[in-house]
């Protein structure tokens, strides 16, 4: 079975903002979604939001390095502040 909307829809607006369940969409703002839910993160803090999860990523990854030569995961957590 193939749907489709041909012929039935239209677009009405561009470029405008959108809110879904009470969360509002502006243009320009980074939309991510996976299986457990979905983050908006507005335009205006993207790089810094961005820089933020790339160190924390990087802090984890020293912690998982750390774990894998033998550190405790307490002390992996108060040398690096995240697990």
């Amino acid at each position: 079975m193939v749907y489709d909307s041909k012929d039935r829809q239209r677009v009405i607006d561009l470029e405008v903002p959108v809110e879904i369940d009470g969360v509002r969409f502006n243009p320009g703002d980074l939309v991510i979604a996976d299986e457990d839910g979905v983050v908006v993160v507005p335009k205006q803090v993207e790089a810094s939001v961005i820089r933020r999860a790339w160190e924390k990523v990087h802090a984890e990854n020293q912690v998982r390095d750390a774990i894998q030569k033998g550190m405790k995961a307490a002390t992996a957590f108060e040398t690096y502040g995240v697990l």
